[in-house]
């Protein structure tokens, strides 16, 4: 019992970091960068990432070693020696490290993503197809020990100044989801069909007609989504959040109809794939399907659309599971939150002289403003308060509001956040939100038809995805604590049903 309640303590009193290393340009007229260090703790509910170190200059740092060499013998001494927090001993160790390819090699010492040994995670050979592509799909799997050793020369630049530290040069930098597949693959497919070989293209009239499909469910995207769907004729504007809701979410829905049959089953691959990745009941449970799910997507895309298309984010994608497998959920090493930091840095700059220093007077303004906060508010909060909604029969001289704020969601009346799951999965909508006795509860309405949207790769509903249609007209009430998640609800515009869809991603 007593070494139990030692192992207890061992794991509370471990901070695990998370960091990532990136580039930012700071003006379209001038090549000034910022390199920043940033990290994240995975294991205390703060998922903000903060600075540690930064460079600037007219390019990436020259000296990579010279560059990581305080980081390194900074994460050597708190890795061996750990950090002392309000009275309280912390182990220190590294969960992973979270960067885009091309940082990603930098740090690492290795050959780009257009080199013949590009791939980080395989010892596949390149082959030249107007680009380097990556056919094969079963070479070697690399290994720390190996990398360790350099044993694949033709991969390695030198030693990497992170070897000196105890930790995976392989399995410890996942890929992120973000680069690889938002603005990689799913981009380039979509490139594909917009300006591809004929035998992929959509003819001009195919092309509108997806963007009305998109400007249309605009309406009807919740609030945690930062961007509304937009014309596809936009496509080179698009934002990494804009192509992580179509592959998620919108994507299966607009393209339905659109796509030809085979070229839309083969994209099905790759949305159910990655949505059984990406959400964290079925991530672990699914791993290993979602790896053959990818391995077919990759193996096709070869025939759809021929060897140019196996550029390194499309061949990576056989290694995605695997770092699930190793760290969770995709977004648990996703590159958002270092991304909307970048851009916070940057916010920070207000003229093109003494960069660091404005960042750092900043920083250390922001850290001056801090404290700890002591929160007494519930954990549900409602918003404007009305008094023309259906009560529940039981339910007497009840607060009503048409918007409810929760720890995880923002739920409504209105369209777009009006789609909940109750306890048994069923999608249903709020109809109103009233508050009895301090308890919140939900008025919902089901609906009577609830099945499939697709059965291929598999039944959608394994996914919580389901077709709805056909409201039943009588209210049942749902206190607001047993929503068991949110769902995105889009209109079909065929046969006048809905598609909801669980919204899966971390803002």
């Amino acid at each position: 019992m007593k070494n139990c309640k030692m192992k207890v303590f061992w794991l509370i009193l471990t901070l695990e970091l998370q960091f990532s290393i990136d580039g930012i340009a700071l003006y379209k007229s001038s090549n000034t960068t910022l390199w920043p260090i940033l990290c994240a703790v995975k294991n205390c509910g703060c998922v903000e990432p903060f600075v540690i170190g930064i460079f600037c200059g007219k390019s990436k740092p020259a000296s990579v070693q010279e560059f990581l060499h305080d980081f390194v013998q900074e994460m050597s001494v708190l890795m061996t020696d750990g950090i002392e927090l309000n009275d309280s001993q912390f182990a220190v160790t590294v969960h992973s490290f979270v960067c885009d390819t091309p940082a990603r090699a930098m740090v690492k010492n290795i050959k780009g993503p257009t080199g013949y040994f590009g791939c980080d995670k395989c010892e596949t050979h390149g082959e030249w197809n107007g680009k380097v592509t990556f056919v094969e799909a079963d070479a070697q799997r690399r290994t720390d020990v190996r990398f360790d050793e350099l044993a694949n020369e033709d991969h390695h630049l030198g030693s990497s100044a992170l070897q000196s530290l105890p930790i995976g040069m392989v399995s410890q930098f996942p890929l992120d989801y973000m680069h690889l597949v938002c603005l990689g693959v799913m981009r380039r497919l979509i490139l594909c069909w917009l300006k591809g070989p004929l035998n992929t293209r959509l003819c001009a009239r195919k092309v509108m007609q997806l963007s009305e499909k998109l400007t249309a469910i605009a309406a009807y995207v919740p609030k945690e989504f930062c961007r509304k769907p937009r014309s596809v004729t936009e496509i080179l504007r698009w934002k990494a959040t804009e192509f992580r809701q179509f592959v998620l979410y919108t994507g299966p829905v607009v393209l339905l109809h659109i796509l030809p049959e085979m070229l839309y089953s083969h994209f099905l691959l790759l949305s159910v794939a990655v949505s059984l990745l990406a959400n964290p009941q079925l991530c672990s449970l699914y791993s290993v399907y979602a790896n053959d799910l990818l391995r077919t997507f990759v193996n096709n895309a070869a025939v759809l659309y021929g060897t140019e298309m196996m550029v390194y984010n499309v061949h990576a994608l056989l290694h995605l599971a695997d770092d699930v497998h190793r760290f969770g959920r995709l977004d648990n090493f996703a590159a958002f939150p270092f991304e909307n930091a970048l851009m916070g840095l940057k916010k920070l700059i207000t003229k093109p002289n003494h960069i660091l220093q404005q960042i750092a007077s900043r920083l250390s303004e922001q850290t001056g403003r801090k404290h700890q906060k002591v929160s007494n508010v519930s954990t549900f909060f409602g918003r404007k308060e009305h008094s023309m909604g259906p009560l529940p029969s039981n339910v007497l001289n009840a607060k009503q509001y048409t918007d409810l704020q929760t720890a995880n969601y923002h739920l409504s009346v209105r369209p777009g956040d009006n789609c909940v799951a109750a306890e048994d999965g069923k999608p249903c909508l709020i109809r109103n939100i009233v508050c009895s006795e301090s308890k919140f509860l939900l008025l919902v309405e089901y609906f009577s038809v609830t099945e499939d949207f697709f059965t291929y790769p598999l039944p959608s509903s394994t996914l919580h995805i389901f077709a709805v249609r056909q409201l039943l007209g009588s209210y049942r009430t749902l206190p607001a604590d047993l929503v068991a998640h949110k769902f995105v609800c889009l209109p079909n515009d065929k046969d006048g049903s809905f598609i909801v869809l669980p919204l899966n991603h971390v803002q």
